[in-house]
């Protein structure tokens, strides 16, 4: 598998990839984009901001979203944190393999 930056055209494949499992199913929707051409723009204009995707054998099978947020922490970039569905029981054992530790607590308010 390569990483590469995303392109235009890819946002409806990129959409529709969480839609494809239980969890996404019951927030996406791949056939109405809304904002998301316009979200890819202002990720695609932003240096801090990176949208990737995962190609194998020409065909793209992941994404995701490289944030470098400024911060006074650390003093550099010394860290990759991810977050993760707490029902991805699979996804985290992945990470965990990749020397991923689950350190953090993290929460979330949807907007209506």
């Amino acid at each position: 598998m390569t990483l590469r930056p995303a392109r235009r055209e890819e946002v409806p494949g990129i959409v529709a990839m969480p839609a494809d499992d239980a969890l996404g199913a019951t927030r996406e929707n791949p056939a109405e984009l809304g904002p998301c051409p316009a979200a890819f723009q202002r990720i695609d204009a932003d240096p801090r901001q990176h949208l990737l995707v995962g190609e194998c054998a020409g065909r793209v099978v992941g994404s995701l979203q490289l944030s470098i947020p400024h911060g006074l922490s650390r003093q550099d970039c010394a860290l990759v944190r991810l977050t993760s569905d707490n029902a991805r029981a699979d996804a985290h054992r992945f990470y965990q393999r990749l020397g991923f530790r689950a350190t953090h607590v993290g929460f979330e308010l949807p907007l209506a």
